[in-house]
């Protein structure tokens, strides 16, 4: 059985599966811009040096993961990168603006923080679309 979207029992279904994705996509977005912009609140603003590039295996090539290392009050700590890619965003010795938590201790660049974030507004932004899109399916459709 298929259900016609243009059908009030179709528009019904249609319509909720389009108001849940958007809440899934709605959360996600809020979750990764607050994880992106939350930790710049209890991090501290250092000078970050790549200091190394490892080698990760793909599925179908091999991946560079940038090695940080930033110098604190304690001495320096060394974090290696969860992203990785095929051409790296910073090369080796390269010299750039991030952040360091040192309770955990974690090194996040200023442009890996801004990717998180941009990433957030967009899956917030889809969110919105989509849920908005499921409450005009579930709108009552004006009788004839």
């Amino acid at each position: 059985m298929t259900l016609n979207p243009f059908d009030p029992e179709g528009r019904f279904y249609w319509g909720l599966a389009f108001l849940a994705m958007g809440a899934i996509f709605a959360v996600l977005g809020v979750l990764i811009t607050f994880n992106a912009v939350s930790f710049t609140w209890r991090a501290e603003p250092v000078e970050v040096v790549v200091v190394d590039l490892v080698e990760r295996e793909g599925q179908n090539s091999t991946l560079l993961a940038p090695v940080f290392e930033a110098v604190t009050a304690e001495g320096p700590i060394r974090d290696l990168s969860s992203a990785a890619s095929l051409r790296p965003l910073h090369g080796l010795g390269d010299r750039v603006p991030g952040f360091i938590d040192p309770a955990v201790p974690r090194i996040e660049t200023a442009a890996t923080l801004r990717s998180m974030r941009r990433l957030g507004y967009a899956l917030g932004a889809l969110g919105l679309g989509l849920g908005l899109f499921g409450l005009y399916l579930l709108r009552r459709p004006k009788p004839a």
